[in-house]
């Protein structure tokens, strides 16, 4: 059996040689959608009827995707430059 590779201090999209928690600014964002996805992974233990399942999956989904907007959007540097 091959022993594994060492992954200390490596974030997944991020170079070997990046520090901890390299993630920056994109660390709450990472952390919303873990725990939506744990949220997520709870509500189908749980075995609710299928448009409940739906309408909350519809629901925690959205959580990290409003974040993502709202933080895009109070960022002006982010924002596209308009043509003219």
């Amino acid at each position: 059996m091959a022993a594994a590779a060492p992954t200390d201090g490596i974030v997944a999209g991020c170079e070997p040689d990046c520090p901890p928690g390299a993630l920056g600014p994109a660390a709450p964002l990472a952390r919303t959608c873990a725990a939506a996805a744990a949220a997520c992974l709870g509500l189908a233990a749980a075995r609710p009827p299928p448009l409940i399942l739906g309408l909350a999956l519809v629901l925690l989904l959205g959580i990290p995707w409003g974040l993502a907007v709202a933080r895009r959007l109070a960022n002006p540097a982010d924002l596209p430059i308009p043509r003219r």
